[in-house]
């Protein structure tokens, strides 16, 4: 109990670094692991990693920041099954964190809420990207799949994950259309709207 929350806070260095690397470059990612490594909540405070006290909030970071690597590797990626796979790892991270932690939908109202947003912004540039969308529902319907035994073993049969996931998928694919079609944002976005209402 002791060991656990060490190890797992140890562990957070790598997920930091690589998206670090990735958004930034190499020495951001040197500087972003440094930093995390030397928080105080990191190192000695009673909420998460400290001697003789177990908490799980290591754990959930180390699930948060992968979710957040494989995700922005996945979004990043051209080619279509990296892309792919790296949706998955999210999704699996993701899956994972809603196993073990009680609020992890908040994750995926993050994510979704990010989606929307983006590709709100994109129908305003009409730059809707296909690989984007497939990225996001991969990767929240995989963490949806994952976790679902766990939410069935409570007798929810959908819950608010699936349902994120599905609606970003509705979402993005009325933007894909709308984008194929050469409908300009000023007819689109009251659509999307009232479509939602």
């Amino acid at each position: 109990m002791q060991f656990i929350p060490a190890l797992f806070g140890a562990l957070l260095i790598f997920p930091v670094y690589f998206i670090g690397k990735t958004l930034f470059g190499k020495k951001t990612g040197l500087v972003a692991a440094l930093l995390i490594a030397l928080i105080p909540i990191h190192i000695s405070s009673g909420h998460g990693s400290a001697y003789a006290l177990f908490d799980h909030d290591s754990f959930n970071l180390f699930l948060f920041f992968l979710t957040f690597l494989f995700f922005i590797k996945s979004v990043k990626e051209k080619e279509i099954l990296p892309r792919i796979l790296f949706a998955l790892l999210a999704g699996i991270s993701l899956g994972a964190l809603s196993m073990v932690w009680v609020e992890a939908q908040f994750l995926y109202t993050i994510i979704a809420v990010y989606v929307v947003v983006q590709l709100i912004i994109d129908l305003f540039t009409n730059k809707v990207e296909e690989g984007f969308v497939l990225s996001s529902f991969v990767a929240l319907f995989t963490g949806a799949l994952v976790s679902w035994p766990i939410s069935f073993a409570f007798g929810v049969l959908f819950d608010l994950p699936l349902f994120l996931a599905l609606g970003v998928a509705i979402f993005g694919g009325l933007c894909i259309l709308f984008k194929r079609k050469q409908i300009p944002w000023v007819i689109a976005i009251p659509l999307i709207a009232g479509f939602a209402v």
